[in-house]
């Protein structure tokens, strides 16, 4: 072997890919994937904005247990909060006829005191109705009827049940 060495170039690792249709399905998929996002941000915002967004809204409710002193010491006009979060749900109105809307339904048999239920109904005046469901402004949990919830005034606590929301007119 003499110092002549003949030295062959090496072959060219890459090749070149060619375009396929599985890269053509997945290209597809992604821009949909993206169209989709963007339809349902922009279509999601515009349907909120048609729901009944406003007030005054009424939240009727029953309370299946109250001491007649705590339903004595509620009175019209008191703000109503959710118990765990302290955040302002609305406060107790009147009705139609300016009877407060709170008032004795029925006496339950108790010890240690006089047991009784209750209607009211409490207006809330700003909110998102959406499907039967509230949001009350600056209120981060929904009202929705069927619901049992746990208020309170700075006077006494109620455990309610939502029976029905509706606009106020």
């Amino acid at each position: 072997m003499n110092g002549n060495r003949h030295t062959q170039s090496p072959k060219n690792t890459t090749s070149k890919r060619r375009w396929s249709a599985a890269d053509t399905l997945i290209v597809l998929a992604l821009i949909l994937a993206i169209a989709g996002i963007l339809v349902r941000a922009f279509v999601s915002n515009r349907e909120e904005a048609s729901l009944a967004d406003g007030g005054p809204f009424e939240v009727h409710f029953t309370v299946a247990e109250i001491h007649t002193s705590v339903l004595a010491d509620i009175h019209a006009s008191d703000t109503l909060y959710f118990y765990d979060t302290d955040e302002a749900v609305g406060y107790i109105g009147f009705y139609q006829d300016g009877s407060i809307a709170l008032s004795q339904t029925g006496i339950l048999p108790s010890e240690g005191g006089e047991l009784v239920t209750a209607q009211g109904c409490l207006v809330c005046p700003e909110g998102t109705l959406s499907e039967g469901g509230l949001l009350p402004a600056g209120a981060t949990r929904y009202l929705a009827p069927g619901s049992v919830v746990t208020l309170r005034t700075d006077r006494g606590v109620l455990t309610v049940e939502i029976t029905k929301i509706v606009e106020r007119e």
